[in-house]
């Protein structure tokens, strides 16, 4: 939890200058929060989809941290922050070697098909006192602008806070998109307020121990 780079798939190509379209026809129910939905694009054979995706860890593989403003999902139903689930009919959340194979795929085909979950957001804010720690294990990428939560004790501050292992913590008072100004806030502030994106659980890898 040093900041070390991250693995992620940057598939954007700033020339293309792609037409697309969804079928997705009822946005606002199908994109709540922990839906599944799926987009359908039309876009030119051998060109980028312009996705930024995080292909690390497998509790943040598949997120959304950046998308081609003038790519083919413009428009879209899709934004940063949700989980690419399958790209042209291909699971690409558990293995690394699926998620370059559909990329690939994605790539040469003129009509992709992909699945995209967005998070549940919630607030939660934790007052520190007396010095109680955080009780709360976090993994950090300077280049993905999130904190990945990888444990929780139990009864601790973070545990009273509803916050679980995989959970994302994308805001801490106020602080987003600067992963070093977020610990720094959860090191030194007692007031913490932050914004939690939920994602489903998967492995855990416990880094930094606050």
């Amino acid at each position: 939890g040093d900041g070390k780079p991250c693995p992620i798939v940057d598939d954007t190509d700033a020339d293309d200058d792609l037409q697309a379209f969804s079928r997705v026809t009822d946005v606002d129910s199908l994109c709540q929060p922990g839906n599944v939905h799926e987009v359908l694009v039309d876009k030119l054979a051998q060109s980028a989809l312009g996705l930024q995706i995080i292909k690390s860890s497998p509790e943040i593989t598949g997120i959304v941290i950046g998308i081609d403003t003038y790519g083919p999902l413009r428009g879209l139903a899709v934004k940063k922050g949700d989980r690419l689930i399958t790209l042209c009919g291909i699971p690409v959340l558990t293995d690394t070697a699926l998620m370059d194979e559909a990329l690939m795929i994605a790539w040469n085909n003129k009509s992709v098909c992909a699945e995209f979950q967005r998070p549940v957001h919630f607030p939660a804010t934790i007052i520190r006192t007396y010095g109680k720690q955080l009780g709360i294990s976090l993994s950090e990428c300077s280049e993905d602008n999130l904190l990945l939560v990888t444990d929780v004790e139990e009864g601790a501050l973070g545990s009273k806070a509803s916050i679980r292992s995989s959970d994302c913590i994308v805001v801490v008072n106020d602080v987003k998109d600067n992963v070093n100004a977020m610990l720094e806030q959860i090191r030194s502030a007692d007031i913490l307020k932050l914004l939690v994106a939920r994602y489903p659980p998967s492995s855990q890898d416990p880094d930094i121990q606050y």
